[in-house]
């Protein structure tokens, strides 16, 4: 017969040697309860917190350990969520491998070790790769009346809407612009407008057809003085074009417009399914980080992972017998995975249990948007929290349009060690066998699974399928750091493949000999566009480069 003391001897002997230093599943606390019931034996475990939803990379690798036991018969290992793990069950061992400290509160906390510290200032503190324009805000004091404008051309409009703002948009690169998205901010006077959303009408010059736009106030029931108004606009190369934003207009029977699109958005909270004529994109119940995306043209390409299992009992009918992971992984399997920073240990936002704060846009017919922030955490959470470094990630998906966007920013608010800090990291189950690159002003490079290796900020790179041409690619269209020294300017070469799956990660910022302290104030940022499309269509790559080149450069708006 085993014996019960023999299984947790067994389990002590099961290291995850992530945590810097090897430690047992024992060592931090996994291990509820062993039962041995003649040969057989029955083990419950719990995993960190509930985003942990990869139990298989415990269960399975106890389940392993103990089949190694000789006389074992079958084993059993359940994952029990309850009583919630906490950071007092962690042994001796484990808190000083975790590099506790007299003093700390039980989660423990981070500590400023480092003697590299970085500055806010000097020639490698500060790096850039900035658009042409900025978002163009029409002023509250900006308006006219509709009674005022020309009878001929706005006759339809008056009686009902009383006011309007003019703006233009100018083409200035020679490139034709076809449904290229504008964001507009708008503020009003006092007492002008009740309902932004059913009284805003927009029209270009020389048209009294309405334009599809969506308006989004700030807030349900707040205040309705400022708006954002977002539409797709058309224009030749160097086209200058006047458009007007009608308002005013407080009757009952003015209704917001219905308007058709082919952005269709399911689901509930930030755990969404968004879709349009080009891609499915499926954002990850636990925190909402991108986990599936599907080609619905061309080769119907899919990238993404299984969902995984619900159930919460290993056996010899399900054991997928993965390797223990439990120090650096654990969390929804997703293919897009950044940013993060490391020094012992990595912060994630695809660690958190759900998002400590999101906003989503969405109902409307030209664009969805879902914003989280807060401060990653470590897979050891409730343990070693921290409040030193802030994140947020923005995910935007338009209707029409073969890409959406990703807008990052990491800001220190506290003195941090940091070794690496990854941003725009993508994994994909064997999808491609091609990789594609571009620096800024170049052509593109198609190459091996591997990829080149860069000296510079590369401007594009991403991955084609040659069998069927499908093709994805990350188009950095610009960056921003302070703080970081050498941030940017890559020492790694992050496009390839590991475990026979091709993987791109852009190494934001990575430290010389160690971490560096780095001072409250840095900050890093970036504005990602990824695009699907097929490389055996017109232009092939150079759809990617075409692209890259439109949304670096947008359309330049001015109040008119």
């Amino acid at each position: 017969m085993i014996a019960e003391e023999a299984v947790w001897e067994q389990l002590k002997e099961l290291k995850d040697s992530m945590f810097g230093t090897p430690l047992s599943v024992v060592d931090v606390g996994l291990v509820y309860e062993v039962k041995v019931t003649e040969d057989d034996v029955h083990v419950v475990v719990t995993l960190f917190n509930r985003g942990h939803v990869q139990i298989n990379s415990l269960t399975s690798a106890v389940r392993q350990k103990i089949l190694g036991m000789e006389g074992v018969g079958e084993v059993k290992v359940e994952c029990a969520w309850e009583p919630a793990w906490t950071p007092d069950r962690l042994n001796d061992a484990a808190r000083q491998a975790l590099r506790f400290e007299e003093g700390d509160p039980p989660e423990g906390k981070l500590h400023v070790r480092s003697e590299k510290a970085a500055s806010l200032d000097g020639s490698v503190a500060y790096d850039e790769r900035t658009l042409d324009s900025s978002p163009l805000l029409l002023a509250k004091d900006t308006w006219g009346k509709v009674a005022d404008l020309p009878g001929d051309r706005f006759g339809r409009w008056r009686g009902g809407w009383r006011y309007f703002k003019r703006f233009d948009l100018t083409e200035t690169r020679g490139l034709g612009r076809s449904a290229e998205p504008v964001h507009l901010e708008v503020a009003f006077a006092t007492g002008q407008i009740l309902d932004p959303e059913a009284e805003i009408r927009l029209l270009a010059e020389g048209s009294d057809t309405e334009l599809r736009c969506q308006v989004n106030s700030p807030a349900p029931g707040g205040s309705t003085d400022r708006c954002t108004v977002v539409f797709l606009a058309d224009l030749r190369p160097h086209e200058r074009k006047t458009f007007y934003l009608l308002y005013g207009n407080p009757s009952p029977a003015c209704w917001a417009p219905s308007e058709r699109s082919d952005l269709i958005v399911s689901g509930r909270g930030y755990a969404l399914e968004i879709e349009n004529d080009f891609y499915r994109a499926r954002l990850s119940p636990v925190m909402g980080q991108l986990r599936n995306l599907e080609f619905r043209r061309w080769g119907h390409t899919s990238l993404g992972w299984e969902d995984p299992t619900p159930i919460d009992l290993t056996d010899a009918t399900n054991d997928p017998a993965r390797a223990l992971d439990i120090a650096w992984h654990g969390e929804d399997s997703c293919i897009h995975w950044n940013p993060d920073f490391s020094d012992q240990l990595r912060y994630r936002i695809t660690n958190w249990p759900e998002p400590p704060n999101y906003t989503v846009v969405e109902g409307g017919s030209v664009y969805t948007r879902i914003s989280r922030w807060g401060y990653p955490v470590c897979p050891v959470y409730p343990a070693l929290p921290q409040t030193a470094v802030a994140i947020e990630v923005t995910y935007t998906f338009y209707s029409g349009l073969p890409y959406f966007t990703m807008e990052s920013r990491l800001d220190v608010e506290e003195e941090v060690d940091i070794n690496v800090i990854r941003n725009d990291e993508w994994l994909f189950r064997k999808a491609f066998s091609h990789t594609v690159s571009m620096m800024d002003g170049g052509e593109i490079s198609v190459d091996g699974a591997d990829g080149p290796s860069f000296d510079e900020n590369p401007a594009l790179v991403g991955f084609v399928q040659e069998d069927n041409g499908d093709a994805f690619a990350s188009l950095n269209l610009s960056y921003d750091s302070r703080g970081f020294p050498g941030a940017y300017h890559p020492k790694d070469r992050g496009l390839g493949t590991i475990h026979d799956n091709r993987i791109w990660v852009r190494w934001a910022f990575h430290a010389d000999g160690g971490a560096h302290t780095i001072q409250p104030g840095a900050t890093l940022g970036e504005y990602n566009a990824y695009l699907v499309y097929n490389a055996g269509e017109e232009g092939g790559h150079n759809q990617a480069r075409e692209r890259y080149n439109l949304l670096r450069h947008p359309l330049k708006a001015t109040a008119s």
